[in-house]
């Protein structure tokens, strides 16, 4: 190739790369925000009913702990929950596994959380959990506060770091 024309090619291939770049950068912000308000969505609870999260009592907090009832970290976050079960009174806690309704219950029963109010649980197929938070990971913990904005999320969240990010 010529030297005049090589100029030219090197400005119009950094010129595409750089508006590419910023095409990436910008879908992922844009991608980003989209997951930051909790959205309504459906799941199914351990009877078998289609449950929707606009329906759910309005609570200070609203924490989703997508979890597997295999998940070693999974057990120690319940526990943790159900140790400190007072501190989450005026919480919206919403459990939520794609595995089958009855392992979900049986580890919402082992830890008593079926018997808190404010303490809900369900099955949420896995691509759902994709496309509703962002992310398919099993164990996850999202935070949201009272306008449905998301404060934290992670995969094990303390009682203290869950009340820290809600009272910001």
């Amino acid at each position: 190739m010529k030297s005049y024309l090589r100029k030219p090619s090197y400005f119009l291939l950094t010129g595409i790369l750089l508006v590419s770049m910023a095409f990436i950068y910008i879908n992922k912000v844009r991608k980003k925000q989209e997951f930051i308000i909790l959205k309504d969505f459906t799941y199914t609870d351990v009877d078998g009913h289609i449950n929707m999260t606009k329906n759910l009592p309005q609570h200070e907090a609203y924490i989703i702990f997508l979890f597997n009832p295999g998940c070693e970290v999974c057990h120690k976050e319940a526990e943790n929950v159900s140790a400190n079960i007072d501190q989450f009174r005026n919480y919206c806690i919403l459990y939520l596994s794609p595995d089958s309704l009855n392992r979900i219950k049986s580890f919402v029963y082992k830890y008593h959380l079926h018997e808190n109010e404010n303490v809900f649980y369900g099955q949420m197929n896995i691509d759902t959990i994709g496309v509703k938070f962002g992310k398919s990971r099993v164990p996850f913990t999202y935070v949201y506060g009272k306008d449905k904005r998301l404060k934290r999320s992670g995969i094990f969240i303390t009682v203290q770091e869950i009340e820290k990010y809600i009272t910001k």
